[in-house]
């Protein structure tokens, strides 16, 4: 690759201009490992934050040809982390860490900043920061001064020819003792963007003069280096560990207000955090008095909602909020630490460290999958019911009520010192996160959900989800596999997992990003409603002629698409979608592209004019009328002048039915168990349908099948499920023949519905059950699908197939391999490498 490249310093440039600069620009962490003397060869990691995603790795071979000019051969290679990087080799070897802000794309446009890793039990709180600009063209002409006077920068120092100011000469030896992975931590804390410290504040005894020494000793030559406080040690180590801290906020005990019992430590940890720090600093009082032990249960609940504001104001400014409680009160700190578990937030610890050369060292408790025991309160929920009553009510519990309470509930109660009972801590939150978790499903896809950035999008979401997920009460269709809430929530989570992966820029590559938004919320209801055909009842052909499918389960299988979009167009299952917005045309588009998206996830029915898919027997029976998505935008009045809104609604119904395609594992079975219980019952319920059928033979002779039902029955004693299946399909051609004869005349004597025969719909049954042992046989098989790698150069996506560790390793293997083929035929169907241009090859490991 070569390159025509300018490298500026820009020393004298202002820190106004520099934020300027920074301030819609990409970030993005760089360490770059050389490998050898001559530093022509190097691994270099390239380190992304979404708040939502989170951190992901890019890594890289780069080998340079170094000439005196500052044009320069570079041949740079992908690596897959999971095959082609060991963190041991890159020990000891020289490196570069910095902040890299990615400005414009074509041409490059990107300023690095320097950061300057220690591991020394000294920190200066304030660098000088140094940056670097570049400009980048790949085999362009390119005018650099007109570049830097279009991002307002003039008279910089060129040093793209200066030896002592390339890479490789700024790279160094990092102190042994910091391994790689601490250097990825650190970059990584730096990426997660401004932070406020919330930290309990101790009585601590040190002397005002302390404070005054410390803050001179840290303006003289900036540094910290010995253990003061709690609170300042706390600080120091989070600055210390890459966070880019901006303000700390103190939980302060005991309460002051208008000066009564105002603790005089804040305000000299204020001086040293707002003139040595140079950091902002506030304070919100905690009312808890250790002599008091009924402010020890107030202050659980005070200290929930005083953290909970805290974290939605930073919030509101973009800044990430962590939890310290080293200092202070130990009790309140135990209630901190509590609410850091139950909100699935990290809390920090400075602990003293006599075990090496460091005096301390920050402890960090990560965020745990833990939340509130709903099994426990449901158990116990009338008792519960009583108690949120009364607290709901104002009352205090009474000893007449406290004396019916069983062994449990009483442990949840103190006795205060003049005897009465202080209420169950947090009642009110129990109550409230026992109520939502009984109207949400277990598992919702809050992941992807949280994409859209948008509140009202999100809040339709999560209240419609609930109300969708009950709809499968009326599935006609439940001896498949699981198509309910679970199958939605996996589609969501394999969806969030490849965005991960393959990062959200590229999943949204050959969108309009000004309908970003619009995009993540089509495609999440339809990821939640496209299956919702199999609860319908009646089916309208596309002469108009209605067709009753209760007990037709063949039709719901192969029509469900079709009967999802009348569902969505005839029904309630968008009502609320009007409150997201105030543009009622806007709500009509949104509402009409889940329809047409919920409908071409099948690979029936192509996307584009130019697309040709197979004629399926079932749409030439019912005499359907395949149009392609594009043509249907094309005649639909709400999208003939919005090309940009076609190409996103076409690009979600692609992306869907490529997920669609790989949820396949054992999870839609839902367990061994069920599956077991769940082919015994359908066995059963086959024969006696056969039984019935052949014991009135007459009833049936008109559609000659007589010997199949024989065969069916013959096959199902002996297992041979491909055997079984096969004479299913023939069955499922007899019915679909009737029907079509039923069409016809419907048709030609002007008929407004179609009637079809009792026995018909058994012969269905036993047809459509049959076909189901070869179904749950594959889902027994896969573990699970994961995207796992992917690579930009090339475009290649590599999803990987884990297969269940007690299935049988023959049948595994030919079922995997089979599921494998389905999947690069669903992507090679979707035409997503041609629409979206950024994943253009999959690769499926097993």
């Amino acid at each position: 690759m070569f390159q025509n490249k300018r490298k500026y310093l820009l020393d004298e440039i202002s820190k106004e201009k520099i934020n300027q600069l920074k301030k819609n620009a990409k970030k993005v962490g760089v360490i770059q490992w050389y490998m050898d003397e001559e530093e022509m060869e190097s691994i270099r990691l390239t380190i992304s934050y979404d708040k939502i995603i989170g951190h992901t790795h890019f890594w890289e071979k780069v080998i340079k040809k170094s000439t005196n000019d500052p044009q320069e051969s570079i041949e740079e290679r992908t690596l897959d982390p999971r095959k082609d990087v060991n963190l041991k080799d890159l020990e000891n070897k020289k490196s570069i860490t910095k902040i890299r802000y990615i400005i414009k794309k074509n041409p490059e446009i990107f300023l690095d900043m320097f950061l300057k890793l220690e591991n020394s039990n000294t920190l200066k709180i304030k660098d000088k920061e140094e940056y670097y600009l570049e400009i980048k063209a790949k085999d362009a002409e390119i005018n650099f001064e007109k570049e830097l006077k279009d991002i307002g920068l003039e008279n910089v120092k060129d040093v793209t020819k200066t030896v002592e100011n390339k890479n490789k000469n700024e790279a160094k030896v990092i102190d042994p003792e910091l391994k790689p992975l601490k250097m990825i931590d650190y970059v990584q804390n730096k990426l997660i963007g401004p932070v406020t410290v919330v930290l309990t504040q101790g009585n601590n005894k040190k002397k005002i003069e302390d404070f005054n020494s410390l803050i001179e000793k840290i303006k003289i030559d900036g540094k910290y280096e010995e253990e003061f406080t709690p609170e300042t040690d706390a600080l120091y180590l989070f600055i210390k560990s890459g966070f880019e801290v901006e303000k700390a906020h103190f939980l302060v005990f005991p309460p002051f207000i208008n000066g009564n019992y105002y603790p005089k430590n804040y305000e000299l940890l204020k001086q040293v955090v707002t003139e040595s720090f140079e950091l902002e600093c506030d304070y919100s009082p905690i009312n808890y008095d250790p002599s008091d032990k009924s402010s020890a249960y107030k202050s659980l609940e005070e200290i929930f909602e005083t953290v909970s504001d805290i974290i939605s104001e930073n919030e509101k400014i973009k800044r990430t909020t962590l939890i310290e409680l080293t200092g202070g009160h130990k009790y309140p700190g135990i209630e901190l630490a509590i609410y850091s578990l139950f909100n699935k937030k990290a809390f920090y610890y400075k602990q003293k460290n006599s075990t090496d050369n460091q005096n301390m060292v920050q402890l960090k408790f990560p965020p745990l999958p833990v939340g509130w025991n709903n099994e426990i309160v449901d158990d116990y929920f009338p008792y519960f019911k009583l108690l949120f009553q009364k607290v709901e009510d104002g009352k205090t519990l009474n000893y007449n009520i406290f004396t019916i309470l069983p062994e449990f509930l009483k442990e949840l109660f103190s006795i205060s010192e003049d005897g009465s009972l202080i209420t169950v801590p947090l009642i009110k939150e129990i109550k409230n996160k026992y109520e939502n978790s009984r109207k949400m499903p277990f598992g919702h896809g809050e992941n992807f959900i949280s994409l859209i950035q948008n509140e009202d999008m999100e809040a339709f979401l999560n209240k419609k989800i609930p109300l969708w997920s009950l709809k499968w009460i009326g599935d006609l269709i439940p001896e498949t596999v699981e198509h309910s809430q679970r199958h939605s929530k996996r589609l969501m989570e394999f969806g969030f997992s490849l965005i991960r992966v393959i990062e959200e820029e590229n999943f949204l590559s050959g969108i309009d990003l000004t309908l970003r938004k619009e995009f993540y919320l089509i495609l999440a209801v339809a990821m939640n409603v496209h299956d919702l055909g199999h609860t319908a009842l009646n089916y309208k052909t596309d002469d108009g002629i209605n067709l009753c499918i209760d007990g037709l389960p063949s039709l719901v299988r192969d029509l469900h698409s079709e009967l999802s979009y009348q569902l969505l167009e005839n029904g309630d299952l968008l009502d609320g979608i009007e409150k997201i917005d105030n543009d009622k045309n806007k709500i009509e588009k949104l509402k009409k592209a889940i329809m047409y998206v919920s409908k071409y996830h099948r690979q029936y029915l192509p996307i584009s004019k130019t697309e040709k898919t197979k004629e399926e027997f079932f749409a030439k029976n019912l005499k359907m009328k395949i149009k392609s998505l594009e043509e249907r935008l094309d005649e639909d009045e709400l999208f003939q002048n919005e090309q940009n809104w076609k190409e996103m609604i076409m690009l979600a119904a692609r992306w869907l039915k490529f997920i669609d395609s790989t949820d396949v594992q054992s999870d839609r079975t839902v367990m061994e168990e069920y599956t077991e219980i769940r082919i015994e019952r359908t066995e059963e319920e086959i024969k006696s349908l056969s039984y019935d059928l052949l014991a009135n033979p007459s009833a049936i002779s008109s559609f000659d099948v007589y010997d199949e039902i024989n065969n069916i029955l013959r096959y199902l004693d002996n297992k041979n499920w491909d055997k079984l299946d096969e004479t299913a399909k023939k069955i499922e051609e007899i019915v679909y023949k009737d029907v079509n004869r039923n069409l016809e005349d419907a048709i030609q004597n002007g008929k407004t519905s179609i009637f079809v025969d009792e026995y018909l719909k058994k012969i269905d049954r036993i047809a459509f059950k049959s076909r189901q042992f070869l179904h749950f046989k594959k889902h027994q098989m896969v573990k699970s699908i994961v995207p796992e790698f992917y690579d930009p150069k090339d475009g290649k996506l590599h999803l990987k197939i884990y297969s269940e560790s007690n299935a049988n390793e023959s049948d595994a293997n030919k079922i995997i391999e089979k599921v494998k083929k389905d999947i690069e035929k669903e992507f090679e169907n979707s035409k997503l490498s041609l629409f979206n241009k950024k994943v253009l090859k999959l690769y499926i490991e097993v």
